[in-house]
């Protein structure tokens, strides 16, 4: 997470909430993201926090090498459907790595870390929704994915 200031203040607390939030601009109706202080193509600071349910498509994602036995991590970035331009950049979960898919639709999750809650993204479609007999980590990977909250599980 980027530093918390006064202009990313907004975003961070809602994620504690668990709601996805993003600026819009009030007079030109452009959404701002990341956050900022006024909007980057009219230039106003009338900017209205909407809160969105994190639909979304798979539109970059990363499969880095981890340590032996250290478990699988997909980085994405995820276009939002409700805001067009919005791009974030989160956790994919739910799926094992060798099926996630560019333009794969996506649902918004949480999970929480030590230092709080953050969004992650999982699969709209069950037939890509990683089963307990497909988990190649085993049980520990489904206890994992539980305690994270539920990667592709909507927000409350």
């Amino acid at each position: 997470m980027a530093r918390i200031n006064h202009d990313t203040i907004d975003l961070w607390q809602g994620w504690q909430r668990r709601e996805l939030r993003v600026d819009r601009c009030a007079d030109c109706g452009t959404w701002v993201f990341p956050p900022r202080p006024f909007c980057p193509d009219c230039w106003s600071d009338t900017l209205v926090g909407t809160v969105l349910t994190g639909a979304g498509r798979l539109v970059s994602y990363s499969r880095p090498r981890v340590a032996p036995g250290a478990p699988p991590v997909v980085s994405g970035v995820v276009a939002l459907t409700e805001a067009p331009g919005v791009r974030l950049l989160a956790r994919i979960e739910g799926i094992e790595p060798e099926r996630v898919t560019l333009g794969m639709q996506l649902a918004l999750g949480w999970w929480e870390d030590a230092g709080g809650v953050y969004p992650q993204f999982g699969p709209v479609d069950a037939d890509q929704v990683r089963l307990p007999a497909d988990a190649a980590r085993g049980a520990d990977a489904d206890a994992d994915a539980d305690a994270a909250g539920g990667a592709g599980q909507g927000a409350a």
